[in-house]
């Protein structure tokens, strides 16, 4: 899928990429904006939790780093 959806968070924008099975993987650093921390906490997270999608945006194909919700 590799699309971006938008939504709002309070008062911030935070980027979802869908993937193959319909799960959504969040934006890391939309996520870290919306908790005013830092990205670095990104390294926390388990490495099955994390990935680098590659997604279409008006400037043309971008990295980003993205995070999957655990049930």
């Amino acid at each position: 899928m590799n699309q971006l959806i938008a939504f709002d968070f309070e008062t911030n924008n935070v980027r979802v990429v869908m993937d193959a099975q319909m799960q959504p993987w969040f934006v890391a650093a939309d996520v870290c904006a919306a908790l005013t921390i830092n990205t670095e906490q990104t390294r926390r997270l388990d490495h099955d939790d994390k990935g680098l999608r590659t997604v279409q945006t008006p400037g043309g194909q971008q990295g980003m780093i993205s995070e999957r919700v655990k049930k």
